[in-house]
């Protein structure tokens, strides 16, 4: 928490409030444009995405990255199945599978891929690194969230291992910053709007006007709330609580942000 708060404080000039982080799913419904989910904006640079495995469905944002973390919301999709399974033919997988091959049209001309796509493998861990090794590790990342992780991910971690030793072409897994990455978007979620002719501030995030009402709750399920330590020697916690059940679209969005980071976007982000 405290490199996030030194990085808006000194590297965005602006000032950290030390307050609930709550935010209001009806503000943002408001903040809905004209355009539709799956239109690419001209000043998209890539794409990444972030997916969800529950037990009966899978949940998938793609999020389009431009300059100065300015993001734009371009597809959300559900995919129902059971997904209990460690079947990849079975059809949670082989839309996955669609997805993760579909191009995007840009207005350049040009066809934009996902650059990489971060997969939670909290549930049903193996099938999910099973599906994981079908394509390049530096594209596709097995994840779990971690909120002691001061940084949007981590260093790779290999599961495959033998006496300690990786094993040759093993599979690696990522740990992706949760409460890091939640603090960092809530404070991009809570800026105002720009008046006139003034840029869209630094990590304004874009909504198409066909998103429904149940995405903006679960982006806004939870809330940063401090702890008071029951021994006066502890020091006080701040930590994310649910405020509602359904919280997918959050974690969705958050490893859409990390396997942006990922693949580099956070070291071209032109500011």
């Amino acid at each position: 928490m405290n490199k996030l708060i030194s990085f808006i404080n000194d590297e965005l000039a602006e000032t950290w409030e030390e307050k609930s982080q709550q935010q209001d799913w009806e503000v943002l419904r408001g903040r809905k444009e004209s355009w539709r989910s799956g239109e690419i904006h001209e000043e998209i640079l890539m794409l990444t995405a972030g997916a969800d495995v529950q037990e009966n469905r899978i949940e998938v944002e793609v999020i389009g990255w431009g300059k100065r973390f300015e993001h734009w919301s371009v597809e959300y999709h559900v995919i129902t199945a059971d997904t209990s399974t460690n079947n990849l033919s079975d059809r949670c997988w082989t839309e996955l599978a669609a997805l993760m091959a579909k191009h995007w049209s840009h207005p350049t001309g040009d066809n934009l891929y996902l650059s990489g796509i971060c997969i939670d493998a909290g549930y049903n861990t193996e099938t999910v690194y099973h599906f994981c090794r079908g394509y390049p590790q530096d594209r596709v990342l097995a994840i779990q969230g971690s909120d002691r992780l001061k940084a949007p991910i981590s260093r790779a971690k290999a599961v495959d291992h033998i006496g300690g030793k990786h094993m040759r072409n093993a599979l690696f897994y990522y740990e992706v910053g949760s409460s890091f990455l939640k603090s960092e978007l809530f404070h991009w979620l809570k800026q105002k709007p720009p008046e006139g002719d003034e840029p869209y501030p630094f990590g304004w995030s874009h909504f198409p006007q066909d998103r429904d009402d149940e995405y903006f709750k679960q982006l806004c399920a939870e809330v940063l709330q401090k702890t008071t330590p029951k021994d006066k020697r502890s020091k006080v916690k701040w930590e994310w609580v649910k405020i509602r059940e359904r919280n997918e679209a959050l974690d969705t969005h958050i490893y859409a942000r990390a396997a942006a980071a990922a693949v580099g976007y956070d070291s071209i982000v032109v500011t």
